[in-house]
């Protein structure tokens, strides 16, 4: 069963960073299809929201699942789930999600 997504201010501005950033260093073609990876993915999330890995040891109750070099971090929130941060898997992740 999919669940309601909700994105986070800090999400909607990580997305048009990753979208900005790999059309100019690699094509308007080459952000497209990363973006639909991230969307496939959120919608993988939503149908089975326990897939990622809980991340307790950072921030309780939030979890991460990996797309391409980026982990999407969400939590349940009511009936569904928010979409915290989408972040590289290099950003120093623990002080971004507080």
């Amino acid at each position: 069963m999919t669940i309601a997504v909700r994105f986070a201010a800090a999400a909607e501005r990580d997305l048009a960073e990753i979208s900005n950033y790999t059309e100019a260093e690699w094509g308007a073609s080459q952000a497209k299809a990363y973006l639909v990876a991230i969307a496939d993915a959120i919608d993988r999330i939503a149908a089975y929201s326990g897939i990622g890995s809980p991340i307790n040891d950072v921030r309780g109750g939030y979890r991460k699942f990996r797309v391409e070099r980026h982990n999407i971090y969400y939590r349940h929130r009511g009936t569904g789930i928010e979409i915290v941060r989408i972040l590289h898997q290099r950003a120093d992740h623990p002080p971004k999600l507080q």
